[in-house]
C-alpha cells in the first residue's frame, strides 16, 4: 500500500498542472459532436459498436458534465485525472495477474504511469477516448487472463463481463482492435494442456475476433467521421511503418527520430534477448508493445499521446529485464523491492525534470484564448434570443475553422446561432461582440 501511495503521488506530483487545464479547441468540436444527439442515438450507436459512429462512449462523458456544468472546465479535469489513477491501479493489477511479482508489478507502474511527451493526456480533455480505451483495454485483459489462469470450471457469464468490457473500449478507440490479438499472443506463449483442452481455449480469443471484423469495417466505410481525415487513412508501406516507429522511439526517449536501423535493431533485439532469456513474461510485454502499436503505426504519426496504451508494454519488459539482473545478487526480497523503487524513482525524476518543464500544456489547442472569452462571457452575460446572428469583430479564436461559431453555440446552448466575422449592410444583426484588449464589448 505504501509503494501504491507512492506511485499516486509520483504521477500528481509530475501531472497536477493538468488539473487547471482550460477548455480546448478538442473538447469544442467533441462537445458538439456529440452533445447534439438525443439519448436514443447515443445508447444505439454504443450498442452497434461496429457504426461508423465516432467513438460514442465519449459521449457517455461530455454529455452528463455539460448537461450540469456547461464549459466550465474543472469537472472535466477532475474526472480525467481520476480515471487517470484507476487506469495506474488498473495497468498495476493486469501486470500482476500476468508476471505474478509484486515486484515487477511496482516497477511496471512507476515506469509507465507517466511520462512528459504525453502531455496531452494531462492538459487536454480531448484525450478522453485514449483514457478510457485504456482502462477498458486492460480492464479486459486483466480478467481474461485471471479467468485463464482459474483451475475451475469458468461460468458463461464471466466470458460475457470480459466481452463488454472489450465492447467498451471499442466504443472508447480504434486502438482496442488489438485486444484479441493480444488473447491470442497469450494463449500462444502460455498455452498448455492437450490439443482437446489447447482448442477450448482458443474459443474466447477467437470469438473476439470474429467480433472485431464488423467493427473494422464500419470504420473504415464511408459513413465513417475518420475516413474524412487524411491523417487517419493508413499507408500500408514498410517504409511508413519504420519511419512512424522512427518518430515515437525519438519521442520516448528525448531525441531526434530514429532512423530505420535503430528501429529494426531496438524491436529485434528485444524480441531476441527474450527468446534467450526464455522469458515467457518478456515475450508477452513484447507483444503487448508491439501489437497494440500497430492500430497506429501505418497513419501520420500524432503526438505522444497515443502511445499512452502500448507504453505500459514498454515499462512492463524494462521491470522484467531489471528484476533479471537485480535478482542476481543476493538479499531478501523486501529490501531489493525498496532499493529498486528509490533507484528508479531519482532516476525517473532526474530524467523527467526539464522535460516536464517543457510541456507546455497550458498552451494546448488555444486554452488561454477560449479561458478568455469564457471569462468575458461569464462577466458580461449578455442577454441573446434564440437564433440570433452575431458579428464578432476581432475574435481571438478566428481561424477559417468555424471554432468561435461552435464555442458560442455551446455557450448559449443554440445550435441555430449564427456567428460571422465580416460586417454585412444587406444583413441586420442582433448583437454585436467587439474584443478589444482583452475585453468583450457587447451592444445590440
Amino acid at each position: 500500500m505504501t509503494y501504491a501511495a507512492a506511485v499516486l503521488i509520483y504521477f500528481l506530483a509530475m501531472a497536477d498542472g493538468g488539473l487547471r487545464a482550460g477548455i480546448t479547441t478538442d473538447d469544442i468540436y467533441n462537445l458538439s459532436a456529440h452533445c447534439n444527439q438525443t439519448a436514443g442515438a447515443i445508447l444505439k450507436s454504443i450498442v452497434l459498436y461496429f457504426s461508423p459512429a465516432y467513438r460514442p462512449l465519449g459521449s457517455l462523458f461530455y454529455c452528463p458534465i455539460f448537461g450540469l456544468f456547461g464549459l466550465n472546465p474543472a469537472p472535466y479535469r477532475a474526472i480525467c485525472f481520476f480515471l487517470l489513477a484507476v487506469n495506474i491501479g488498473i495497468m498495476a493489477c493486469f501486470v500482476r495477474v500476468v508476471t505474478q511479482s509484486s515486484g515487477v508489478m511496482l516497477t511496471a507502474t512507476l515506469i509507465g504511469c507517466f511520462h512528459p511527451r504525453f502531455v496531452e493526456l494531462y492538459w487536454n480533455t480531448g484525450t478522453i477516448y485514449e483514457i478510457l480505451c485504456c482502462g477498458f483495454f486492460y480492464g479486459a485483459l486483466w480478467c481474461y487472463v485471471r479467468l485463464r489462469r482459474s483451475e475451475a470450471r469458468v461460468p458463461l457469464w464471466q466470458w460475457v463481463v470480459v466481452l463488454a468490457l472489450y465492447l467498451a473500449a471499442l466504443d472508447a478507440k480504434e486502438m482496442a482492435v488489438a485486444i484479441p490479438l493480444l488473447m491470442l499472443a497469450y494463449e500462444a506463449i502460455y498455452m498448455a494442456g492437450g490439443l482437446r483442452a489447447s482448442l477450448r481455449r482458443w474459443y474466447p480469443a477467437l470469438t473476439a475476433t470474429l467480433m472485431a471484423i464488423p467493427y473494422v469495417i464500419g470504420k473504415m466505410s464511408a459513413a465513417s467521421p475518420l475516413a474524412q481525415f487524411e491523417r487517419y487513412r493508413p499507408e500500408l508501406s514498410f517504409e511508413r511503418l519504420v519511419s512512424t516507429a522512427g518518430t515515437y522511439f525519438g519521442n520516448l526517449f528525448y531525441t531526434r527520430p530514429w532512423p530505420p536501423p535503430a528501429v529494426a535493431s531496438a524491436v529485434g533485439g528485444a524480441l531476441l534477448l527474450a527468446a534467450l532469456l526464455r522469458s515467457r513474461h518478456m515475450l508477452f510485454a513484447w507483444c503487448i508493445a508491439v501489437i497494440s502499436y500497430m492500430p497506429i503505426a501505418f497513419i501520420v504519426p500524432r503526438t505522444a499521446f497515443v502511445l499512452y496504451i502500448p507504453f505500459l508494454g514498454v515499462a512492463m519488459y524494462v521491470a522484467l529485464v531489471i528484476h533479471r539482473i537485480t535478482a542476481i545478487g543476493r538479499g531478501s526480497e523486501p529490501l531489493r523491492q525498496a532499493i529498486i523503487f528509490a533507484v528508479l524513482l531519482i532516476l525517473l525524476l532526474r530524467a523527467h525534470r526539464v522535460q516536464r518543464h517543457r510541456m507546455y500544456g497550458g498552451l494546448i489547442y488555444r486554452q488561454p484564448a477560449i479561458r478568455s472569452i469564457l471569462s468575458e462571457l461569464d462577466r458580461v452575460k449578455p442577454q441573446i434570443p434564440r437564433g440570433a446572428r452575431i458579428l464578432f469583430l476581432n475574435d481571438p479564436l478566428r481561424q477559417g475553422d468555424g471554432i468561435a461559431v461552435l464555442l458560442m453555440r455551446l455557450y448559449f446552448r443554440d445550435q441555430e446561432l449564427e456567428v460571422t466575422h465580416e460586417f454585412e449592410r444587406e444583413r441586420p444583426y442582433d448583437v454585436i461582440f467587439n474584443w478589444q484588449n482583452g475585453d468583450l464589448h457587447v451592444r445590440r
